[in-house]
C-alpha cells in the first residue's frame, strides 16, 4: 500500500508538472511568444496535447511573420505612394507655371515674335506633361502584363548606336564619350521595349556622370551593360530604385527605372546594377 501511495504521489506529481508546462507554453502563445517546444515523449493523452499545441505555436508563428511581411509591405507601398505624390505634384506644378505664366504674357504683348516664343515654351511644357502621362500609362500597362511582345531578331550594337545618335546634344553639353565594346549580337525580343530600355540606362548614365568623362557600353554574348564614372548609389537603395515612383537622386518620377524592370521580367531577363570604382554599371542579361 506504502509503495502503491509513492507511486500515486509520483505519477501525480509528474502529470502535474507537465500540465503546468503546458499551460505555460499556452500562456507564452498568448503573448506571442512561439519559441517553447513542449516534450512530446510518450503515448499518452498529454503527449498527444504537447504535440498539438507545437504544431499550433509553429502554425501562428509562421502565419505571424507571414501577416508582418505583408504589413511592412503594405507599410512601404504607403511610403512609396506618398514619395510619387509629392514627385508627381512637382513635376506637374513646374510646367503648369510655366504654361500659366506664358499665356499671362500672350493676353498682354503684340509683338508677333515674342508672341512665337511664348507659344513655343507652351508647346514644349505641355510635351513635359504628355511624356510623362504617357509613362504612367506605359508602366500601369506593363505591370498588368497587358502588353503582348512583338519578339524578332534584334541587332542589339546597330540598336544601341541609333540610341547614341539621339542623345548627342547631351552628350556635347557635359562634353562626354561613348566607348562601344563587343561585336554585333543578335537579340530575341520586343524592338521598341528594349530599345527603352537601353534609353533610360544611358539617360541615367549622362544625368549622373561626371563632366568630360567617359561613358562605357558593353555588348556580350548574353549581356549589355553601361558604366559611367560619377556619383554612386547608396547600398541601402540598390533594391528600391527599380520600384514604382523612386528616384535614386529625388528628382523626378522614378518611372523610368520601373519601366526597364517590367520590360525586363516580360522578357524573362534579369537585371541588376553595381556600384564599379568610380561609378555605376547597369546591366541586363538574357539566356544563351
Amino acid at each position: 500500500m506504502l509503495f502503491s501511495l509513492l507511486f500515486s504521489l509520483f505519477i501525480s506529481y509528474i502529470t502535474t508538472r507537465r500540465i503546468k508546462q503546458i499551460d505555460q507554453a499556452a500562456l507564452e502563445i498568448s503573448n506571442n511568444h512561439f519559441d517553447v517546444v513542449l516534450n512530446t515523449k510518450g503515448h499518452d493523452e498529454l503527449s498527444s496535447l504537447s504535440s498539438h499545441i507545437n504544431t499550433m505555436s509553429s502554425n501562428l508563428k509562421r502565419n505571424m511573420d507571414a501577416l508582418n511581411l505583408e504589413i511592412d509591405q503594405v507599410k512601404k507601398m504607403e511610403q512609396l505612394r506618398k514619395e510619387f505624390i509629392a514627385q508627381f505634384t512637382h513635376e506637374i506644378k513646374t510646367p503648369l507655371a510655366i504654361i500659366n505664366g506664358n499665356i499671362d504674357l500672350l493676353e498682354n504683348v503684340e509683338d508677333e515674335d515674342k508672341k512665337n516664343k511664348y507659344i513655343e515654351v507652351i508647346n514644349k511644357e505641355i510635351g513635359v506633361i504628355n511624356d510623362l502621362i504617357l509613362q504612367m500609362l506605359d508602366l500601369s500597362r506593363l505591370e498588368a502584363k497587358a502588353i503582348t511582345l512583338d519578339k524578332k531578331e534584334i541587332d542589339l550594337r546597330e540598336l544601341t548606336e541609333d540610341i547614341i545618335d539621339d542623345y548627342e546634344q547631351l552628350l556635347m553639353d557635359k562634353k562626354l564619350k561613348i566607348e562601344i565594346q563587343g561585336d554585333d549580337i543578335l537579340l530575341v525580343g520586343d524592338k521598341k521595349r528594349i530599345a527603352m530600355v537601353i534609353q533610360n540606362y544611358l539617360s541615367n548614365a549622362i544625368k549622373h556622370a561626371l563632366i568630360n568623362s567617359t561613358i562605357k557600353i558593353e555588348i556580350k554574348e548574353n549581356e549589355f551593360s553601361i558604366e559611367n564614372k560619377g556619383k554612386q548609389i547608396d547600398e541601402k537603395r540598390m533594391d528600391t530604385i527599380w520600384e514604382s515612383f523612386v528616384s535614386d537622386d529625388q528628382k523626378g518620377t522614378g518611372l523610368g527605372l520601373a519601366i526597364v524592370k517590367n520590360i525586363l521580367e516580360l522578357h524573362e531577363m534579369s537585371y541588376g546594377v553595381i556600384n564599379s570604382d568610380d561609378g555605376v554599371e547597369f546591366y541586363f542579361r538574357w539566356q544563351k
